[in-house]
């Protein structure tokens, strides 16, 4: 049985109220051992050794399992780096987009809060292949991030394993939390629509007769 430990550096991008999605940019790393690695560092001068081409050793079967889309980065150079320590630990980190899917309930909206999973899984049973949050602090998120209209409240990780008839499959998961930001609704939306109920009511004081004054109010209302 394999044991892979994972970590991640996440970067939120948007909340999608329509779709039902939320975009996020991470770092993704993950670590094992392949005792097939390991080599002699000449008496501790050779910390490691760095590879670009993740085709080069094995890799861990792990999918998103709630992604909608997402992409690699290879701008300038591929985004993506293997370092192979000398007692034949791995390390695997590769910056990448996604698009997750995030059921929401909008029964409170805009006072709302939202709770966006990643999902990470594989196709091998617990038999073969176990993922593990790294020790300590698995998980890091930008400071000051800054999102539209929400904002991050705090992520829990957590496990998510599964069960079917074919046996038992790790899967690791990070809960977002995300408050609607209600300034943005406020200056939005409330206060035009109770200034327009204000401008309204000056029709009860305008006399009767002046119908061109009382019609032009009313129409700029409906405006």
């Amino acid at each position: 049985m394999d044991r892979i430990d994972v970590d991640l550096f996440d970067f939120n991008r948007a909340v999608q109220n329509v779709s039902r999605e939320y975009s996020v940019q991470l770092t993704f790393r993950e670590q094992w051992m392949d005792e097939r690695l390991k080599f002699n560092d000449f008496h501790g001068k050779l910390k490691y050794l760095t590879l670009t081409e993740a085709n080069r050793v094995w890799m861990p079967d792990l999918f998103f399992s709630n992604e909608k889309e997402g992409h690699t980065h290879n701008i300038i150079m591929p985004n993506v780096y293997i370092r192979i320590f000398p007692y034949g630990s791995v390390l695997y980190s590769i910056r990448i987009s996604l698009t997750l899917s995030c059921p929401m309930n909008l029964k409170l909206y805009p006072l709302d809060r939202q709770i966006c999973s990643l999902r990470m899984a594989n196709g091998w049973t617990t038999d073969d292949l176990v993922f593990l949050w790294k020790d300590g602090d698995p998980v890091q998120v930008v400071k000051n991030l800054h999102l539209p209209r929400f904002t991050l409240e705090k992520f829990l990780t957590d496990y998510c394993n599964s069960k079917t008839n074919t046996g038992e499959y790790s899967c690791l998961k990070v809960d977002l939390l995300f408050k609607r930001e209600f300034s943005y609704y406020l200056i939005q939306i409330y206060i035009p629509c109770c200034m327009l109920v204000i401008v309204s009511w000056v029709s009860f004081w305008l006399d009767q007769g002046a119908v061109p004054a009382r019609v032009s109010l009313g129409e700029s209302d409906v405006i």
